[in-house]
């Protein structure tokens, strides 16, 4: 196992635990994230199991210099990251809100938040 995976995995499972998905009207101030990407962002790939979408994904990329938080939700208006925290050294409290009003789209596709 390369140390890029060995970090993906630690982080992985670290955030998948403690991300708080807390819906609380619209975002304020906008997206905390440096960039958003519809789907998986480029250069990142998914384990089977982590593509299923049943828990936040987390990857450390560039030497831990940017940090990749994929969500599965409407593609149309998925949640926009308002706030994060990190209350211990093994934990990251990421904070959601949905986007302005608009009509969302059904279906249940990634979205990649990326922060630097």
């Amino acid at each position: 196992m390369n140390p890029w995976h060995r970090r993906r995995l630690a982080a992985t499972v670290t955030l998948a635990a403690a991300v708080a998905l807390v819906l609380t009207g619209c975002a304020p101030g906008g997206s905390i994230a440096t960039e958003t990407v519809r789907g998986v962002a480029p250069g990142i790939t998914l384990t089977e199991t982590e593509g299923l979408g049943e828990q936040p994904v987390a990857v450390w990329t560039d030497d831990r210099a940017t940090l990749t938080v994929i969500t599965w939700g409407s593609s149309g208006c998925p949640g926009v990251p308002t706030s994060l925290t990190v209350p211990s050294p093994e934990t990251l409290d990421l904070r959601f809100a949905p986007p302005t009003d608009q009509a969302c789209t059904a279906d249940f596709a990634p979205t990649s938040h990326v922060f630097n």
